[in-house]
């Protein structure tokens, strides 16, 4: 599979951060109405359970937006120039908890989490990846981002 540069960098940390930002602010506002009305009885525009499950909708969000944010965070210090090529064997894979399906091709892809020979790499997959696979990927340094990966090689 392959991936562009960009696109991990627009769904790994531009959409969370604007993600968070608009978390944060909701639950800013929502916090001051709530405190408005305790402090005030009745002079807020919007009940109080609207604004409690507003907020609840609002911490709900945070989760995977801090996931997706701490997996991608490093993008802004990478470019295409940093890719590093390595081959190897998967020796396990995890599912990144909280993080979001994308769409690619039609096809629903994941964040797994994926151990080649000792080293933690970020992949994208529709799940077809299976433990002992010979791969070769293509990936971004600080992040440990895959770009590109093709797996079930013989690799001498």
């Amino acid at each position: 599979m392959i991936f562009e540069y960009g696109e991990y960098k627009d769904k790994l940390f531009y959409e969370p951060l604007l993600g968070l930002i608009i978390c944060l602010i909701g639950f800013i506002y929502i916090a001051h109405e709530i405190i408005m009305e305790i402090k005030y009885r009745g002079s807020s525009t919007h009940p109080l359970l609207a604004l409690f499950f507003g907020l609840v909708i609002t911490v709900a969000i945070l989760p995977s937006t801090i996931i997706n944010l701490r997996y991608g965070v490093f993008t802004i210090f990478e470019n295409e120039t940093h890719i590093e090529e390595y081959i190897g064997t998967i020796e396990s894979i995890k599912e990144a908890s909280f993080a979001r399906n994308y769409d690619y091709n039609g096809d629903s892809v994941r964040l797994q989490i994926v151990i080649v020979d000792d080293e933690l790499y970020l992949f994208m997959t529709t799940g077809d990846l299976i433990v002992g696979d010979n791969v070769i990927i293509e990936y971004l340094p600080y992040s440990r981002i895959v770009l590109e990966w093709q797996h079930n090689l013989d690799i001498p």
